[in-house]
């Protein structure tokens, strides 16, 4: 399956929307993680249900520089990450 087109959008001071397309099969999961630039191994993440295809990240920072990566997982494994920063 394909995973692509990570998007971000409706940036404010402490949250960010995302979403993103697939293939036409189905991922068991997502995986979201999310670290700040100045941090680069300090991350947080959550794993949302193969059905969803947005999210809404809240409490960010404002004037902080993040790094997202969104990851499938299928059959157990991880699918290269989309990254945007």
């Amino acid at each position: 399956p394909d995973l692509s087109g990570l998007v971000v959008s409706n940036i404010t001071s402490d949250t960010v929307s995302l979403s993103w397309r697939t293939g036409e099969k189905a991922f068991d999961n997502f995986i979201v993680e999310v670290r700040e630039s100045a941090l680069p191994t300090q991350a947080t993440g959550r794993t949302l249900s193969g059905g969803v295809r947005s999210t809404v990240l809240t409490g960010l920072r404002g004037d902080t520089r993040y790094q997202i990566k969104l990851y499938a997982t299928i059959g157990g494994s991880n699918t290269a990450a989309l990254t945007t920063i």
